[in-house]
């Protein structure tokens, strides 16, 4: 395959059509307007100052992970009562030493839901 050799038409880039292409953007650069600050000028009046962006918030959502091991969790993940997400590894609260306790809850919701069982008064004779 024959190679087309054009190197005697491309010329550098200083003396594209006559213009010197370095020297334009140069000139397009120290001209951008950039926001003032609200400090005094310290600088010398041929530096230019760069505002330093502020970071933006992302739009992504934060990846629900085991609270124990950090494996990615499905959408489907309950949470513990401690209010930590677990893998199905750790979501017994013995597996991942939940500190929510389960005994007190259980014991008065059993007080309040029971009804007490009193034997009726008999007359002795």
């Amino acid at each position: 395959m024959p190679r087309n050799d054009d190197s005697k038409s491309l010329l550098p880039a200083e003396q594209i059509d006559g213009l010197k292409v370095k020297e334009t953007v140069n000139a397009n650069l120290k001209s951008v307007d950039l926001p003032a600050t609200s400090s005094p000028s310290t600088t010398a009046p041929g530096e230019v100052k760069v505002a330093i962006p502020t970071k933006q918030p992302s739009n992504k959502k934060p990846v629900n992970r085991c609270f124990e091991c950090r494996k990615k969790l499905p959408l489907s993940a309950l949470k513990c009562r401690c209010e930590h997400t677990f893998c199905a590894e750790h979501r017994m609260a013995e597996d991942h030493c939940c500190p929510y306790d389960f005994k007190s809850l259980h014991k008065k919701q059993l007080e309040n839901n029971l009804n007490k069982v009193v034997s009726l008064k008999v007359n002795q004779i």
